[in-house]
């Protein structure tokens, strides 16, 4: 008896409270909370400053980055329907290391 009391009081009192999305009008419903509360969540991001060698490497990666997504535009475009080759898939890799190695030189 005590046991049906107790989880009929709790559920009471949730239903009070009401669901956690709408306890935050304020908060959109779409971004997750996790995000929200970070340390940098109201404050701007500090621009980031580069060095010249890292503005050379990233001028030299861009050039290859553009390189490469003209040669995979071309392979898809002489493939077939459903398929692609080897090669196509190692630039596409190649692209995604070029990618991921400019972000984090440009966020550092």
């Amino acid at each position: 008896m005590k046991i049906v009391l107790c989880l009929l009081l709790g559920g009471f009192l949730a239903a009070q409270n009401g669901p956690p999305e709408l306890a935050n009008p304020d908060r959109d419903p779409f971004i997750p909370p996790r995000l929200e509360r970070g340390p940098s969540a109201g404050t701007p991001r500090k621009p980031a400053v580069l060095s010249p060698e890292d503005v050379k490497r990233s001028r030299e990666d861009l050039d290859r980055l553009v390189a490469l997504t003209a040669e995979v535009r071309k392979a898809i475009g002489r493939g077939g329907q459903y398929t692609t080759d080897v090669p196509t898939a190692r630039r596409l890799e190649e692209i995604e290391k070029l990618a991921k190695r400019m972000r984090k030189r440009m966020v550092r």
